[in-house]
């Protein structure tokens, strides 16, 4: 995170995120211990949610690269709803991929609709954002 970007909001969200990042690791590590058999399918859980950390965590460093804009570009209005963006994708998708890995630790299987719920509140946010960014950009060319 860029100097200029870090605000209490963004730094809670950033600490909420990994403590949610090492939870996550912590139960598949429970369900490998629990589940011997899965070994590879959790290493590939935890190689997952580590990249989309790190994907996550480099377009909160470069919000440009959102929207191919040059770094002169993506600054005031565009470059704090990219970051917000961002940072509530990343905790949501952390926090979508947690629910179930608790779920499978306990030995409960979730309903296929959470996978849906998630991915809908997902569109939404995305398409709340980029409508904010895109009228933005809009409002500037004229």
């Amino acid at each position: 995170m860029r100097k200029e970007d870090m605000t209490v909001g963004a730094l809670l969200a950033e600490t909420a995120s990994i403590i949610l990042v090492i939870a996550y690791i912590i139960f598949q590590i429970m369900y490998l211990y629990k589940y011997p058999m899965m070994t590879i399918s959790g290493m590939i859980h935890i190689a997952v949610i580590i990249l989309i950390y790190l994907f996550f965590t480099v377009l909160s460093v470069y919000p440009e690269w959102i929207h191919r804009l040059q770094a002169n570009q993506c600054k005031g209005s565009i470059r704090k709803y990219s970051l917000r963006m961002v940072r509530s994708l990343k905790l949501l998708l952390i926090v979508g991929l947690l629910i179930p890995s608790i779920y499978d630790v306990m030995g409960k299987e979730m309903r296929p609709v959470y996978s849906l719920i998630l991915i809908g509140i997902l569109v939404i946010l995305v398409v709340y954002y980029e409508y904010q960014i895109i009228r933005i950009l809009r409002n500037n060319r004229k």
